[in-house]
Parts: C-alpha cells; sequence; structure tokens
C-alpha cells in the first residue's frame, strides 16, 4: 500500500472515570468489540497488541459512542454530530472530549480539503481503573475499499491517568471554593456561581473570580464536580460532573450560602460547566437571574420538555465561544442558541476569536451579562 492509499490514524489508549455527560434505537447485539458490527473491529485488532486484543475483544463494554466530524488543517478531529450512541446519551460529553485529543493525518495532509472521520470510543466501567479506547478513522479517500487495509496500526498511544466513578469513598473528596466579598461585610451579596470544565477543579478558577468578587462587591461560589479524575502535572485533583446527580447537589449547595441576595445569583460555567449551567438552571430557573455560558453545548437528553418549556420565560441566557474551538465547535454554540430560541428563551450569543478556552475579556462579558440580566 502507498503512502497515498494510507489512512493515518491514532489510537487513543485511555484510563478514565464513568463520568457521564443521540441513543441508538436499536442497541448492539452483542455488547463486545468483536460482536457489534458498528465498530471496524478487524481494524481496531491491529490496532493493539494481540495480547490485549485477547483479553478485550469478548469482553462486554458498558457503552459507545460514534462521532463524526472533519479534521482539520493539523489533523485534528472536530466534532459535527454524535451518529450513535449506546445505550444511551450519557457518555456523550465524555466521548466529544476524548475526541479532541486525537489526530488523524489524512493523505489530503497540506491541502484545502478537510476530509470526514468518524471516532469510535468504546467505555468499560466495571472495572477500576476504568477504561475507554478510542479509535479515529478517515472516511473519505481514494485508497482500498477493504477497510483492513485502510489502517495503519500501532501509531500512537496516549495515557489519559486513573480516576474512579464516584468519589463517595474516596479520602479525597471535592473541594468547593467560596470566595467572600469584604466590600460589603454584614450585608447580603449577589452571587456568581461558575462551574468549571471537564478535567479541571475549583482550585484553579480561584484566582480567576478572586479581583471579581472584590471590585464587584460579589460572593463567587464555584463548586466541584463529583466525578474524580486523575491528579494533574502539579498533583491538583480534577474532576467532572455528574448529570444524574450534581444538578441537585450544586442547587442545595447555593441554597446553603449565607447573606445572599434573592433575585442576585448569575450561574455560569465552561465547556462541560457550561453544559451543565443549562442543566442546572431549567432544573430551577427560579433560583437564577440569568446563564452565562462558555464554549458548551446543550445536552438534551437530559432536559425534560415540560421543564425546559416552563423555564422559557424566566431565564435569560448568554452563550459565548470561540470560533476556533476544536474540542466543542462553535457550530455547537450556535445550534444552543436556536435550540434556547426555539422555546422562547431570552438568548445571546457572542463568538470570539479563539478556541477552546475561557477569553480574556471574561469578567467584562460577566458583569455586561449582569448589567443585562439585572436590567430584564
Amino acid at each position: 500500500m502507498t503512502h497515498n492509499h494510507q489512512i493515518w490514524l491514532l489510537s487513543l489508549l485511555i484510563l478514565i472515570s464513568g463520568c457521564r455527560m443521540e441513543v441508538s434505537d436499536s442497541g448492539a447485539a452483542t455488547n463486545s468489540l468483536e460482536g457489534n458490527s458498528r465498530i471496524p473491529s478487524k481494524v481496531i485488532r491491529r490496532m493493539i497488541k494481540p495480547q490485549q486484543w485477547k483479553k478485550i475483544k469478548n469482553r462486554p463494554y458498558d457503552g459507545y459512542v460514534i462521532l463524526r466530524g472533519t479534521l482539520d488543517a493539523d489533523g485534528h478531529f472536530r466534532t459535527d454530530q454524535v451518529v450513535e450512541a449506546w445505550p444511551d446519551g450519557s457518555r456523550n460529553e465524555m466521548a466529544k472530549d476524548l475526541s479532541g485529543n486525537i489526530q488523524i493525518l489524512p493523505f489530503m495532509v497540506g491541502t484545502n480539503v478537510y476530509p470526514n472521520a468518524e471516532v469510535y470510543t468504546v467505555f468499560y466501567e466495571k472495572q477500576n481503573p476504568h477504561l475507554a479506547y478510542a479509535f479515529g478513522k478517515q472516511l473519505d479517500t481514494v485508497g482500498p475499499s477493504n477497510a483492513d487495509e485502510t489502517f495503519v496500526p500501532q501509531l500512537y498511544r496516549h495515557y489519559y491517568g486513573t480516576f474512579d466513578l464516584y468519589i463517595d469513598n474516596s479520602s479525597d473528596k471535592p473541594e468547593d471554593i467560596l470566595i467572600q466579598s469584604s466590600g460589603r461585610e454584614g450585608e447580603n451579596n449577589p452571587l456568581l456561581v461558575f462551574l468549571h470544565g471537564m478535567g479541571d477543579s475549583p482550585k484553579n478558577l480561584e484566582l480567576l473570580f478572586r479581583s471579581f468578587a472584590e471590585s464587584q462587591n460579589y460572593t463567587v461560589f464555584l463548586p466541584c464536580g463529583s466525578v474524580r479524575m486523575s491528579k494533574d502535572e502539579n498533583e491538583i485533583a480534577r474532576y467532572n460532573w455528574d448529570p444524574d446527580r450534581d444538578p441537585a447537589r450544586t442547587i442545595r449547595k447555593i441554597r446553603n450560602i449565607k447573606n445572599i441576595e434573592d433575585q442576585r445569583i448569575i450561574l455560569a460555567g465552561f465547556s462541560a460547566g457550561a453544559s451543565m449551567a443549562y442543566l442546572t438552571a431549567i432544573q430551577e430557573p427560579e433560583l437564577f437571574a440569568g446563564v452565562v455560558g462558555f464554549s458548551g453545548s446543550v445536552e438534551a437528553d437530559y432536559l425534560p420538555q415540560a421543564k425546559v418549556r416552563k423555564a422559557a420565560s424566566k431565564l435569560s441566557i448568554l452563550i459565548v465561544h470561540g470560533t476556533e474551538d476544536s474540542v466543542v465547535p462553535v457550530e455547537l454554540g450556535r445550534e444552543a442558541r436556536e435550540w434556547f430560541s426555539s422555546y422562547g428563551y431570552q438568548v445571546e450569543f457572542k463568538e470570539f476569536d479563539g478556541g477552546h478556552r475561557i477569553p480574556a475579556d471574561y469578567l467584562e462579558i460577566i458583569e455586561e451579562a449582569i448589567g443585562r440580566f439585572e436590567g430584564d
């Protein structure tokens, strides 16, 4: 097979938690790699060591997600849609985030053609540590039609980290951070609640929001997701959100904060935290003056239609998204705007030049949003 006929891919061997964040109508006939025709098991078999394949080929998996997207000029995968998820959509957000780590070097590299690709992520959660295998496949090819011939095995593996599904029995407990403004001691203050992204923690956000608390006379609450991931290079624990449990937990924590002005609680978040902010606010819209979502998407599977419609007249939403975001593409932010608008929400959408990050002027954006929310 010549170089022009090769489709390069990266396979990611990832040790993960059972973080879960549309859904296959027909689940897998046999929930194993070798028994599922939707997953290119013949290719995967060539990507890993024979001993490893022997261990996992018939092991029952707990779920899989198939994503479709395009490859950018650097070969990074950009998610456009969830093609299939089994048995439900609870792992979609994790699969999207993991797909951002995959890089496929297409045969069209160096051209203006951005080929289509798929990423298959298979989750094993009945063991410790939990595992996910993510495999990328380029779809556009002029090479051989035989799928076995269009993959080059053993190119790349990436160790992602170990962590547990549930944090409750761990000695490493999630740590919420509450920053009290000193400008109005003894008085009730407005409250900003900011939800971190996947793999982050309140500790990493504390400095970003301490100046906001002082300059705006705001109390700032940085809650922690309940799903523990691996520690970062500075030995700081990282976390993600559980969409089944964390909205109610976050609301309970907010209600327990003392000296807070009613009707002046702003909920914001980044990436998975933005998705969680939408979900949390819709659960109890009367609690929040407005929501600011940075670089997130709407997880509609977790939003009951009755609650979505009921919250429409009570919530104002600002969506902020980077135009060069390769983890959660800006198209998903635009879709979120259309989704909220279709239910009658007051929604504003802002784009900025940049990738998957909180923009440099985030404080100004939040301050402007607060002014608009309080003027509504």
